[in-house]
């Protein structure tokens, strides 16, 4: 209940001009939630002293929202450009056309041109985007990375029996 209520104080508080936590304890008092509730609302930036577990499970529940990817629109932006320099450093190597940043980031695809990439350099060049990413680019936990080269031959042929009559 406390992890539930602790940000009900959002979506008026910039209407009203009080902070979301002054009005999320005005709603709670309102509606005689317990003194627990109101402490995990008042606690959670630990602007007042907690006075339970719960008020704790609250603060412990409040940053981990906050620290997920997207919660915040400079953690976005940060989340953006982590993308977007993943690919161009895939995409400053000769020979590859096309770079996908995948999974958040976890994974870069990359799709190789199979007449100037061969085989047998497939792992050195997977290894180069793996150093130059690690030098370049900041990111949390590993990204896997995937090249595809692909070498297709294509033609169309023509039947000289007809199926029908």
């Amino acid at each position: 209940r406390c992890v539930l209520l602790h940000d009900i104080g959002k979506n008026e508080s910039i209407e009203i001009g009080c902070s979301h936590v002054d009005l999320g304890v005005l709603i709670a008092k309102k509606y005689s939630e317990s003194e627990i509730v109101i402490n995990a609302i008042e606690a959670h930036h630990e602007d007042v002293k907690p006075t339970s577990i719960y008020s704790i499970i609250t603060i412990i529940a409040d940053e981990m929202s906050a620290s997920r990817i997207g919660s915040r629109n400079e953690q976005s932006e940060i989340f953006i450009q982590r993308i977007n320099q993943l690919e161009e450093v895939a995409l400053s190597f000769p020979g590859v056309e096309k770079a996908f940043a995948l999974k958040g980031g976890k994974e870069v695809r990359i799709i190789v041109d199979a007449s100037e990439i061969k085989d047998e350099y497939l792992e050195v060049l997977m290894l180069e985007i793996s150093n130059k990413i690690k030098k370049e680019v900041i990111f949390p936990g590993t990204i896997k990375i995937n090249i595809l080269r692909q070498t297709s031959v294509n033609t169309k042929t023509r039947s000289e029996k007809r199926l029908y009559g």
